[in-house]
C-alpha cells in the first residue's frame, strides 16, 4: 500500500484560505503523494503563497492554467488530471481540510473491496460561528435501485472532494468534467460515472471538512433569483437528460422528473432568447412537454411580453 495518488486542486484568490489546506495534505500520514496545484491566475497572493510551498516540498506541484485554455476550475481540474503519474486520483478543493488520515484510510479501502471509487463523509465547518455539522447524504440503503438519478435527486449525494478514483477507471472515459458548464459541473461527471456501474465502497467516516464563507461558490448560487437558478442549471440538466437516454435507468420516475424540471424552467427560467428557444427545441426533440402547442404558445408569450417590458 505505497502506491503514488495524485491530488489535483484548482485554486483561484484564496490566499486566505489556501495554506490551511496545503497543512491539511502534509500532515496526511500516507505520505506518498504528489499535490498538482493549477493556479487560474489568482490576481491576490495565492500564486506567490504556492510557489512558498512548492519550494520547501517537491511534492507539490504548481502550475498556472495555459493561456490557450479558457478560465475555470473544470478545466484546470482535467489539465492537472492530465499531468498526473498517480494511481490514484483525488480531486479537491482550495477551501477544504483534508483529516490527518483521510488518504490512508481511502487507499486502504479501495485496495481492500478492489473498488473503482471510495467515497468518504464530509463535515460542514463554519469558521465565522465556529459550528460544524456531518453531511449525512452519503448513507446508501439496499432499497436504493437506481443510484445515478438518487444522486442526482439528492437522496444520495457527494461532491468533489469525497471520492477517491482508480485512474485506471477515469482512463476509460471519453471525457471528465465539462468545461462548459458553469455550475453542476460535478454533478454532470459523476452521473456519467455512476451510470457505468463502477465498483463503489463507502466510508462512513468525516474525512474532510468543507468551509463554508462568503466567497464559497454555493453560498453565492444560494443568494441567485429562482429564475436565474434555472438559467444557470438548465445546462447541465440538459446533458444529463441525455446521459440517462439509452440506458435501464430511464425509467418513469426519473423521466418525470425531468419533465416536471424542463416544465418550471419553460415558465420562470430567466428570459434570454437563445437559452429559452434552446429548452423549448430541446423538449419538442425529446417529447418532454405534454403539450407541444400549449409550450410553443408559452415561449412565444413569454417572448411578447419581454419586447413589451421593453
Amino acid at each position: 500500500m505505497n502506491d503514488l495518488v495524485s491530488i489535483i486542486i484548482p485554486v483561484f484568490n484564496r490566499q486566505s484560505l489556501i495554506s490551511a489546506t496545503i497543512e491539511s495534505i502534509l500532515s496526511q500520514s500516507y505520505t506518498n503523494w504528489e499535490c498538482i496545484i493549477i493556479d487560474d491566475h489568482s490576481t491576490d497572493k495565492t500564486y506567490d503563497i504556492l510557489l512558498s510551498y512548492s519550494s520547501i516540498d517537491s511534492r507539490i506541484i504548481v502550475l498556472k492554467r495555459p493561456t490557450y485554455f479558457i478560465k475555470g476550475a473544470n478545466i484546470c481540474r482535467n489539465y492537472g488530471y492530465k499531468i498526473s503519474k498517480g494511481k490514484y486520483i483525488q480531486w479537491f478543493d482550495s477551501d477544504d481540510i483534508m483529516l490527518p488520515t483521510m488518504l490512508e484510510n481511502k487507499i486502504f479501502k479501495i485496495i481492500a473491496d478492489n473498488s473503482d471509487i471510495v467515497i468518504n463523509r464530509l463535515g460542514f465547518f463554519n469558521r465565522d460561528t465556529n459550528k460544524y455539522f456531518t453531511d449525512n447524504r452519503l448513507s446508501i440503503e439496499s432499497k436504493i435501485k437506481n443510484l445515478p438519478f438518487d444522486y442526482f435527486a439528492g437522496n444520495f449525494w457527494f461532491g468533489t472532494p469525497q471520492p477517491l478514483f482508480m485512474k485506471s477507471f477515469l482512463q476509460s472515459q471519453k471525457k471528465l468534467f465539462n468545461v462548459n458548464l458553469v455550475r453542476n459541473q460535478e454533478t454532470e461527471l459523476f452521473v456519467r460515472l455512476l451510470l457505468q456501474n463502477p465498483r463503489i465502497s463507502y466510508l462512513n467516516d468525516v474525512l474532510i471538512l468543507q468551509r463554508i464563507h462568503e466567497n464559497s461558490i454555493g453560498e453565492k448560487y444560494c443568494s441567485l433569483t429562482e429564475s436565474k437558478k434555472y438559467l444557470i442549471d438548465f445546462p447541465a440538466y440538459k446533458l444529463l437528460f441525455i446521459s440517462f437516454i439509452d440506458t435501464p435507468y430511464l425509467t418513469e420516475e426519473v423521466s418525470l422528473y425531468f419533465k416536471k424540471y424542463f416544465d418550471s424552467c419553460l415558465k420562470k427560467m430567466e428570459f434570454k432568447f437563445i437559452p429559452l428557444f434552446n429548452l423549448l427545441f430541446f423538449c419538442l426533440k425529446h417529447q418532454l412537454f405534454k403539450s407541444n402547442i400549449l409550450a410553443i404558445k408559452i415561449f412565444f408569450s413569454r417572448f411578447l411580453l419581454t419586447k413589451i417590458n421593453l
